[in-house]
């Protein structure tokens, strides 16, 4: 018999469109609510779909990544930003180690 992991897969049963951001959807897992995603990140996900426990921290992670690029995006609409003033946005729930990236991200012109 082969060790392994014995990995819990839990069932979408539901994705609703959030009353107050109609950009995020919840995501109910066996019939219980368990988290909001941006609707770009929850976009291949569909009701009957299993997840392991992994890939609902991947995409947990995924969110995050891209609630603090939006973030990003809607401080520098308002004007051009030097880099220690995105740098200073860490407040908005990015990881140093996610602002890092952002930063290159943005200064190689990937956002415009």
């Amino acid at each position: 018999m082969a060790l392994g992991c014995v990995c819990l897969m839990r069932k979408i049963t539901a994705i609703t469109v959030q009353k107050r951001t109609p950009n995020r959807v919840n995501i109910y897992l066996d019939g219980e609510f368990a988290f909001g995603l941006t609707r770009i990140v929850a976009a291949w996900l569909r009701t009957g779909q299993e997840l392991s426990e992994e890939k609902i921290e991947q995409l947990q992670a995924e969110d995050a990544r891209e609630r603090a690029f939006q973030q990003a995006m809607l401080f520098l609409s308002y004007r051009a930003r030097s880099e220690s003033e995105i740098r200073q946005i860490d407040g908005y729930g990015t990881s140093p180690k996610g602002t890092q990236r952002g930063s290159r991200f943005l200064r190689r012109g990937k956002c415009g």
